[in-house]
């Protein structure tokens, strides 16, 4: 289980050094010093954040399908673009648009595999 609520980062100067601190409400989560600590607060944060608005209940699972949804994502936006190309050029060719039909249809699949995992309660 996360702790519910939104997760920030606050710095503090420690002498000579900055420590980002990740809070979520009054819990403390993690001390971070060093050179790219306030970039990896913030990435940290920032992913957290977003995983939960996708997901409140596990946003873990949306973590985990993240890659997978890219990639779907972007083969998605490829087909798309071949599907058009292919309409602009009035393709008669039955092979060809069944050959796409059947990557839009199996590309669908990725995506609802990817969907549901991220979806996962």
């Amino acid at each position: 289980m996360v702790t519910e609520g939104k997760w920030e980062r606050h710095n503090r100067l420690y002498g000579d050094e900055v420590t980002e601190h990740i809070w979520c409400g009054d819990e403390h989560i993690a001390d971070l010093d060093g050179k790219n600590a306030s970039a990896n607060a913030n990435l940290i944060v920032s992913c957290v954040n977003a995983c939960k608005s996708v997901n409140p209940d596990n946003p873990q699972a949306v973590a985990e399908s993240i890659k997978e949804m890219y990639e779907a994502l972007k083969h998605y936006r490829e087909l798309h673009q071949a599907f058009n190309t292919m309409l602009g050029l009035r393709a008669k060719d039955e092979d060809i648009i069944e050959m796409l039909d059947g990557e839009m249809e199996n590309l669908r699949s990725k995506v609802e595999l990817v969907l549901s995992k991220a979806d996962r309660g």
